[in-house]
């Protein structure tokens, strides 16, 4: 099995959501908790990173004002028109990067987790094995009647 890869902008993504500071309170068994916390401890160095990255380029694509300070207008930031395809594409392969988070998926006791809700579940997805087994709710669509 291949070790858990993820674009900068996944892990921006997770590391910025709201929800994570209440899913960090979850109670998982010690195995488990010890490889998410060594995922999380990576994905908080990437984002140092890309953070970092992003904002080199800001500076220097973007336009500014006579203070020198880069214009941000409703939370985009204005590109000087001529540098504006250049910094839209490193932008975009700063944020198609992948990163090997340099461990492998976890297995988890689903049996435990069935106080998670999918919101939850969503911030942990990345980072399970799937369950063993066919799904134990089976969902049929409506007859219709000719």
């Amino acid at each position: 099995m291949a070790n858990i890869v993820m674009t900068n902008k996944q892990v921006d993504v997770i590391m910025n959501n709201p929800e994570f500071g209440e899913f960090m309170k979850k109670q998982l068994d010690a195995k488990s908790a010890y490889w998410l916390v060594r995922a999380l401890d990576k994905m908080q160095s990437i984002q140092r990173s890309f953070i970092d990255i992003r904002n080199d380029i800001i500076a220097k694509y973007a336009k500014k004002d006579e203070k020198g300070e880069v214009i941000i207008k409703g939370n985009v930031v204005e590109w000087e028109p001529e540098h504006k395809e250049t910094a839209n594409k490193e932008i975009a392969d700063l944020n198609n990067q992948e990163n090997d988070l340099s461990i492998l998926m976890i297995k988890i006791d689903y049996n435990r987790l069935s106080d998670f809700s999918i919101k939850e579940m969503f911030l942990l997805y990345p980072f399970i094995e799937p369950p063993e087994g066919p799904p134990e709710t089976k969902i049929t669509a409506p007859q219709v009647e000719n």
